[in-house]
């Protein structure tokens, strides 16, 4: 069937949608890793996390933000070792046991960024577990992720901006449906940098 959809946030693999409204995720990833290293103490190594998938297999996203994340600190910033590490947020007992693994084998990780919205989960395992030397960059603005950000324990949380993205979404459906006008396929969204300071004020 010749039906025409939209994509918000992350567009799919392969696909031919009407339009796109999102972050730039390799964009994203440097801001990532530029918010990092203004805060990371000299001569600490960062870690990149990203959740364990069914297959093992990580979004087109997330990699795009990984990429844009350690290409900068190639350019820049070479002396910084960066790690790799996981976790299962649908398995609380095998996520703390990667985790575990991670901080049991690299003693000086002094920074950690996250690329989806589940850096609250990092949050919350830095703090059961009493260490709280590691600076942490976080994406999306769900409860839990401002919760840690007003508490200190995420420094730095990337927004996105859903409603925007919607909004020009549904425009561009509606151009369509109504005027049969299309536009640019890809449209990325500006972002926004929030910290504990300024998160009470932000809508």
């Amino acid at each position: 069937k010749n039906i025409h959809y939209i994509y918000i946030d992350t567009a799919g693999e392969n696909t031919k949608p009407l339009a796109f409204f999102g972050p730039h995720p390799y964009q994203t990833g440097i801001v990532q890793a530029k918010l990092l290293t203004t805060i990371l103490e000299e001569g600490k190594d960062a870690v990149l996390f990203q959740p364990k998938r069914v297959g093992d297999k990580t979004s087109i996203q997330s990699l795009s933000r990984s990429y844009g994340f350690i290409t900068y600190l190639k350019d820049h910033f070479t002396h910084i070792k960066v790690h790799s590490g996981q976790y299962n947020y649908d398995n609380k007992k095998e996520s703390d046991m990667l985790l575990d693994r991670l901080f049991n084998e690299n003693h000086n990780i002094g920074g950690a960024v996250v690329f989806d919205t589940k850096g609250f989960l990092i949050a919350e395992y830095l703090k059961e577990h009493h260490i709280n030397n590691i600076k942490l960059i976080g994406f999306g603005t769900g409860k839990k992720n401002i919760d840690c950000l007003q508490n200190g324990r995420i420094d730095f949380l990337i927004a996105e901006r859903p409603e925007y993205q919607g909004e020009a979404a549904m425009r561009a459906a509606i151009d369509y449906l109504l005027f049969n006008k299309t536009g640019d396929i890809e449209n990325y969204t500006p972002i926004d940098i929030l910290i504990k300071e300024t998160i009470d004020f932000y809508k």
